[in-house]
């Protein structure tokens, strides 16, 4: 017999606890004929101690996050070979020669380990959760469970292209203005420490009374380089940022004000909103697809959302799940969600095409996030050349002010 935990609804009550059963199909069975609603069904830590034992599995040693890369082209040959008739075990030996990450190497070794030995493969996944996350584990399973593996692998390596499609994107469309700011902070920097006390002394020899601008710009220079005070400031910015990181890594709270406040700022809000609208639609389109039940997928989207006040959401749509509610009412009432995301899903729910119309939300969405990084793009190369034209444009200026006088008065 197996332990497993669970946590549920019973009645009017939120309910968890352990239940023995040969397997997870019939500790769900067990659950329901008493009347339990199930949230979460998993195996207990003691038994998954005692699994993980059972095959050898060097989990702390070889659990390591791999690249997005890697693993999209990694789950897209193990579809290629099983949708050819290759066994599963023989797939992932072949992919073991083919991979370049050490680490990633060993994880397949013991997963192949684990396979030999009879252990499902959705079971030895899910010993390296840094390396396969709950919705990989998910789809594989569903794979097993319907036979179709190389669909479920398939969708896997869309859903993990389409998460490091994002991150590029936004990546890409940060390094210039990036670039821009380092090159502006730098050249001011040189010329404030370097080049001005050389204007300076020109001046005071001069004697003559020096511009408001021009004093401004001596003042700032002067300050920087004093290493009790140009010191001062730089250590205040670090340990500012430091302190900042390490609020946001401990205090929920501090967490969900900071996620609160990109939600908005007009290009960030954009950003976040349509790649996890877009996320939350292709995740949900997979689980269900997958068989997962519609509150576990919840809880598993949760898992893939970083900003906070959309996971609240999402966990306040679980909870009205409970009471019976449809889906498409519950996203129109979170504010988070548009409406126009929660028409789409009343839409799938009426024609009883749900997946498909997640694809399509998915589909828009993406479309809508990739117009947005055009945009945000185009309005920022200009404003950052702007911003450098005018940063180092006025140093340059307020320099050359007292010779410009100088000059008219002679």
């Amino acid at each position: 017999m197996t332990t497993y935990a669970w946590k549920g609804l019973k009645g009017k009550q939120f309910l968890d606890g352990t239940v023995e059963a040969l397997n997870k199909n019939e500790a769900a069975f067990k659950l329901r004929r008493d009347r339990v609603i199930i949230t979460d069904l998993r195996l207990s830590k003691t038994q998954k101690d005692e699994k993980s034992t059972s095959f050898n599995l060097f989990t702390n040693k070889h659990n390591v996050k791999v690249t997005d890369k890697e693993m999209e082209v990694v789950t897209r040959k193990l579809a290629t070979m099983v949708s050819a008739g290759l066994p599963v075990l023989d797939a992932l030996k072949v992919q073991i020669d083919a991979v370049r990450s050490p680490s990633f190497k060993e994880v397949l070794k013991d997963v192949c380990t684990g396979v030999e030995s009879g252990t499902p493969l959705s079971s030895c996944l899910e010993m390296f959760p840094k390396t396969f996350d709950v919705i990989f584990v998910n789809l594989v399973k569903a794979g097993e469970a319907s036979g179709q593996m190389d669909v479920f692998l398939n969708k896997l390596a869309e859903s993990i292209k389409y998460m490091a499609d994002i991150r590029s994107k936004v990546k890409s469309a940060m390094v210039y203005p990036s670039i821009l700011i380092f090159v502006a902070v730098a050249v001011t920097s040189v010329m404030l420490v370097m080049v001005v006390p050389t204007f300076q002394s020109i001046f005071s020899s001069a004697g003559s009374e020096l511009p408001k601008p021009t004093l401004i710009v001596i003042a700032i220079s002067d300050f920087l380089r004093a290493p009790e005070k140009g010191g001062v400031m730089v250590l205040s910015i670090v340990s500012f940022f430091i302190l900042f990181r390490i609020l946001l890594a401990r205090s929920y709270e501090s967490r969900r004000l900071f996620h609160s406040f990109l939600l908005k700022l007009p290009l960030v809000k954009g950003l976040i909103l349509e790649s996890t609208f877009s996320r939350v639609a292709m995740l949900q389109g997979n689980l269900t697809s997958a068989g997962v039940p519609l509150l576990e997928s919840f809880d598993i989207i949760g898992t893939s959302i970083n900003n906070i006040v959309i996971r609240e959401s999402l966990g306040n749509i679980k909870r009205g799940v409970y009471s019976g509610e449809s889906v498409s009412a519950l996203y129109q009432e979170e504010e988070v969600f548009p409406d126009l995301f929660a028409q789409m899903v009343s839409i799938g729910e009426k024609t009883g095409r749900m997946e498909d119309m997640l694809v399509s939300i998915s589909g828009f969405y993406q479309r809508e996030f990739n117009a947005t990084v055009e945009r945000m793009t185009a309005m920022l190369e200009p404003i950052m050349i702007v911003f450098m034209g005018v940063t180092i444009g006025g140093l340059m200026v307020a320099m050359y002010l007292p010779i410009f006088n100088l000059g008219s008065a002679i």
